[in-house]
């Protein structure tokens, strides 16, 4: 019980006056712009959404997916692996982020279990 309050105290460090994680604030301020708002109508264009890349870190709280770190869930489970990762190859992309120069893969998604036919 003890190491749990010390991670919802670490966690509280990073909290606004909102009462969101500093990213989430962050994130939820720039959705509000009318610029992000029209990109955000221009992507359901195109079927697409807005999320935001991110982890939970025992201590630290919610922190940005590192660039060389994907999200992968597999048959309902998420977990975060180097962007080489083998195990990602029979999964779908399904959520981009912008790096330098280019949009690149952040979350894959892939199923074949009976528990998840109503995937496919």
């Amino acid at each position: 019980m003890i190491d749990n309050q010390n991670s919802v105290l670490e966690e509280t460090k990073n909290v606004t006056t909102f009462g969101y994680p500093k990213m989430v604030e962050e994130a939820v301020t720039a959705i509000s712009l009318p610029e992000v708002q029209q990109m955000i109508k221009r992507l359901s264009d195109f079927g697409l959404g807005v999320m935001l890349p991110h982890m939970h870190i025992d201590g630290e709280g919610l922190q940005p997916i590192p660039y060389d770190t994907i999200q992968m869930e597999d048959n309902l489970v998420v977990s975060f692996v180097k962007n080489d990762d083998k195990r990602l190859e029979g999964g779908y992309p399904v959520g981009w982020r912008w790096d330098t120069e280019k949009a690149c893969v952040v979350g894959t998604c892939s199923c074949s279990g009976a528990p998840c036919k109503h995937l496919h």
